[in-house]
């Protein structure tokens, strides 16, 4: 299975790199891969200090055959994507609220300096590619409308010139420029190797309802772990851990009974 799942990233990988970062993907390609990682997964319990919701078991275990059996879900497509943050369809929106700096990640300790410190810092992070954007009722609560999800890929320092293997998503409202939540993930681009990391991010809709996926590849054993994040309003970020996936112990590890 490790095997397949590598030569599909190397198969991934070069389209990517003739196409872009950003090309759509094929929802019937999006979900045969995830259905692939699903294989080897099991669901996983969540200790209550990773995630402030309760741990629903059997909606996990129903999430993860329904994967495998790439039946019931619909993988969202981004309105824009695109590898360049100076796009005139995404500053379309971007442009409202310039001051928000989408691409710019740094801790609040850090946004409490006057701008021309931050840097010294080194503890401001930038993404450079994958940009997407959706328009998703992720709150689920139709009355407010829908809300906006940024994603960004290639997350560098330019101060300390190093990548990091995590990106994130913001959940924004463009009418009062505030970012309202967000979410980390695993980053999709090495920027400095300008080469796809193996790991994957969208956004699906099941059961009525929106979901934040995150598909982490593991080099060095050559596997996935996957989680799913949803909308959680009793915290401060908005969006929290619901599922996570981890892979079946092998033969070795003691897996036969």
């Amino acid at each position: 299975m490790n095997r397949l799942i590598l030569s599909l990233i190397l198969v991934l990988s070069l389209l990517l790199g003739t196409a872009g970062f950003c090309e759509e993907t094929q929802q019937q390609t999006e979900g045969e891969m995830l259905a692939r990682i699903a294989e080897d997964l099991r669901a996983d319990f969540i200790p209550p200090h990773l995630s402030r919701q309760p741990y629903d078991e059997s909606f996990c275990e129903c999430f993860l055959e329904d994967l495998k059996a790439q039946r019931g879900i619909e993988f969202i497509r981004p309105i824009l994507q695109t590898d360049n943050y100076n796009d005139p369809g995404l500053q379309a929106y971007l442009g409202k609220c310039p001051s928000l700096q989408l691409n710019k990640t740094m801790p609040d300790r850090v946004k409490s300096l006057p701008e021309g410190e931050r840097e010294n810092t080194g503890e401001v992070w930038y993404t450079n590619c994958d940009f997407r954007l959706y328009r998703v009722d992720f709150d689920n609560d139709p009355k407010n409308g829908e809300e906006y999800l940024f994603y960004g890929g290639g997350m560098y320092n330019l101060k300390r010139k190093i990548t990091t293997d995590l990106s994130g998503y913001r959940l924004v409202d463009f009418n009062k420029c505030k970012i309202v939540g967000g979410k980390q993930v695993s980053d999709t681009v090495d920027y400095v190797t300008r080469r796809p990391t193996g790991s994957y991010t969208g956004v699906l809709k099941y059961k009525g309802r929106y979901y934040i996926y995150d598909a982490e590849f593991w080099p060095r054993s050559g596997t996935y772990s996957l989680r799913l994040h949803k909308w959680y309003k009793e915290i401060k970020s908005k969006i929290s851990l619901f599922c996570q996936f981890v892979q079946k112990p092998s033969a070795e590890e003691g897996g036969k009974k």
